[in-house]
């Protein structure tokens, strides 16, 4: 199959227009006529060359080079370079496939036993459909936990302010502790990858809780998603799942 028909097909699914601010879109030029097709969360090393292992002709990539002058980065320009003199093809969606419907922060939520909805949140002036998912419940701490638990994550911290019963419940994947969102949607408790320090002082302020479950578990979503790809396109998928080497020392 040709690669631009399948770039078509992956931009029905997440159109680039739902984000502005990211660079999404084919990061290595290599090979047009694909036969397989890898998917793996993380633009790493150990992820290209799996790719080429399995013979993959495709890579898609959530996380890579974020901005376009990131291609300039001594280290991402040799995994760019092992990509390229392999004839491997890489294709970025990030942003684009978190928000879209049935996308990866839709998929996160149904995997924690959340019916979350996308809620608008302003990030850096730009209106943001899907950057957060809200859910109405009326769970204990205890019921999050365990819904997090099944999907067995490294580890999970707990930070900012604890209350009895959460009712409004804000998920966001990855990197998704943003102040300005916790300050705007004001939630009981909020879900997402990786705690700051800024983070966890307006939580503190705000009066919120704030629940990491590790950015590794974006992966779980994004096997949902290369399952859907299998239905989608006449191609052998692979999905490239490298683990979680985090270690919790107590």
């Amino acid at each position: 199959m040709q690669r631009d028909k399948i770039i078509e097909n992956l931009e029905q699914l997440a159109p680039p227009i739902l984000t502005d601010m990211d660079n999404i879109g084919l990061i290595v030029d290599g090979k047009n006529e694909i036969e397989v097709i890898g998917v793996t969360l993380d633009f790493s090393m150990n992820a290209i060359k799996k790719a080429i292992e399995k013979k993959c002709d495709l890579l898609i990539v959530h996380h890579g080079p974020e901005f376009k002058e990131d291609k300039e980065n001594e280290y991402i320009k040799k995994k760019l370079q092992l990509a390229k003199e392999n004839d491997l093809s890489v294709f970025r969606m990030h942003l684009n496939l978190d928000f879209v419907k049935n996308g990866l922060m839709d998929s996160f939520c149904k995997l924690i036993g959340l019916k979350g909805r996308p809620e608008i949140v302003v990030y850096k002036n730009t209106k943001i459909k899907g950057g957060v998912y809200l859910a109405k419940d009326n769970l204990t701490l205890d019921d999050l936990i365990e819904g997090i638990k099944h999907l067995n994550p490294k580890s999970i911290r707990i930070a900012g302010v604890k209350k009895g019963v959460y009712r409004k419940i804000a998920v966001t994947t990855g990197a998704g502790f943003i102040p300005e969102f916790l300050d705007q949607l004001k939630p009981d408790v909020f879900i997402s990858g990786e705690l700051t320090q800024e983070a966890i002082r307006t939580a503190e302020d705000l009066g919120i809780t704030l629940i990491e479950v590790t950015h590794y578990l974006e992966s779980k979503a994004l096997e949902i998603f290369s399952n859907k790809l299998k239905g989608i396109l006449p191609l052998k998928i692979e999905f490239i799942d490298l683990g979680d080497s985090l270690e919790v020392v107590k």
